[in-house]
């Protein structure tokens, strides 16, 4: 879909091209027609004053007086011709017209006829044939001016005000870009406020448009009801799992009575372990936050640090030594507990497996978070290691590691939209690479 920006300038500029289109249509044919008017107009008053020049002689035929007629007639090709046809002799032309042909058309019925044709010197010229009668003598007059300069006049008239129009209607195609930018610009903050941290919403103190302000309203209120829902989700899971805890715990009681077989008693501690497994898992996965971002966000420095720390106290009896590299040339926002999980589990592999080193590297691009954990332990077979890739299971059943750690791993990197991969390390153990796309965007 077309942004909002896009299909306004789009609709606005079919708009303003529309109007300057039927404005220059309007202004042309109104210049045209006026000029015209105005040539007919002239034809008429020169009419006028040829019809004071004719007169009969003494034989009664039709004749002109050339001294009473417009100077502008008797000048040679001035663009100003008349032909006078009479019943009796030859038409009389006008000396301006001198030798070149000049073709009349009839009348018939009618008693006044207006049109264009090719002049001598032009295509332009303006006709006015009219009728009348002098002493019973029908007379028809035939009057053409040569209007190509007012036609040249006109069509400058049309390109000057064609271009005119194209430059204010780029200039007001700018400024409305320019308004639109301005407009949209008042976004920029609400913008930032959701890529920085979308579970927040919008601030209160962000101003934006009022005719957005109804839909920023209900996504802060939507914002604000999954929190909630997913708050309540993690607490009531939280709780039935606590809450299976307790008939747990009976049932280990019950199992150490030595009343049941020791075939039956072994196989109901197994399952009860696998359900213990199970509401362990459960818990794990309801502290899961995705892609929604809370209050607390995961600290790559001091959380890390902590993590490191706790795991120093754990295994002790190794005397670890952690390396640890950390890159953040681009702020990466993960949840807090999101971060203790992926990070936590990785770390406790790596350090159950290791011999004496666990080499961490964390790098930040714009693309996203680029997580390595490595170990020097004794690795895994290349059949365990395409069941780990492909699974995320446990491939011992009898002892912890690479199993459900890494089924959680594998959880909050599918919800992240990430990637991982386990692979042999240089160090002699095992390599897990986990890369996270950069989901919430930083200003």
């Amino acid at each position: 879909m077309k942004s909002l920006q896009s299909q306004l300038s789009i609709s606005l500029s079919f708009g303003l091209i529309a109007l300057f289109g039927l404005f220059w249509g309007v202004m042309s044919y109104s210049v045209h027609h006026l000029a015209e008017e105005y040539i007919v107009m002239r034809l008429n008053h020169d009419t006028e004053n040829l019809k004071k020049a004719l007169y009969q002689d003494e034989q009664q035929r039709i004749q002109i007086n050339l001294e009473e007629v417009d100077p502008i007639f008797l000048h040679p090709e001035s663009g100003h011709y008349f032909v006078v046809k009479r019943p009796s002799g030859e038409p009389i032309r006008s000396p301006s017209l001198q030798d070149h042909p000049f073709y009349v058309k009839s009348l018939g019925s009618e008693s006044l006829k207006v049109y264009e044709t090719q002049g001598s010197m032009s295509d332009h010229v303006m006709v006015r044939v009219s009728s009348w009668s002098i002493n019973d003598q029908p007379i028809e007059l035939a009057l053409a001016e040569d209007h190509a300069q007012i036609e040249d006049m006109v069509h400058l008239l049309d390109w000057v005000f064609a271009l005119l129009s194209l430059a204010g209607l780029a200039a007001i195609w700018f400024w409305q870009q320019t308004i639109l930018k301005r407009g949209f610009s008042g976004l920029q903050p609400m913008r930032q406020a959701l890529e920085t941290a979308p579970h927040l919403g919008v601030p209160k103190d962000i101003q934006v448009p009022s005719e957005i302000e109804p839909l920023v309203n209900s996504l802060n209120k939507t914002l604000a009801q999954l929190h909630e829902r997913l708050a309540r989700s993690r607490q009531r899971t939280g709780n039935l799992a606590h809450s299976l805890k307790t008939p747990l715990n009976l049932i280990y009681q019950q199992l150490e009575s030595s009343r049941l077989p020791a075939e039956l008693r072994q196989s109901m501690s197994e399952q009860a372990q696998r359900i213990n497994q199970l509401i362990d898992r459960e818990l794990k996965k309801a502290r899961l936050a995705g892609g929604e971002l809370h209050a607390q966000t995961f600290d790559f420095q001091q959380d890390l640090q902590d993590l490191i720390e706790g795991f120093q106290k754990l295994y002790r009896e190794k005397d670890i030594h952690y390396n640890v590299q950390i890159n953040l040339q681009v702020p990466f926002l993960i949840d807090r507990e999101d971060g203790f999980e992926l990070l936590g589990n990785l770390i406790d592999n790596a350090s159950k497996w290791c011999c004496q080193h666990v080499s961490i590297h964390i790098t930040s691009q714009q693309n996203g978070l680029v997580v390595m954990i490595e170990d020097d332990g004794k690795g895994v077979e290349h059949e365990g290691l395409q069941r780990l890739k492909q699974r995320g299971q446990r491939l011992d059943e009898t002892q912890p590691g690479y199993g459900l750690g890494l089924s959680i791993v594998e959880e909050i990197v599918q919800i992240y939209q990430g990637q991982w991969q386990i692979e042999p390390s240089y160090l002699g153990g095992l390599k897990v690479k986990v890369q996270l796309p950069q989901l919430i965007k930083n200003s």
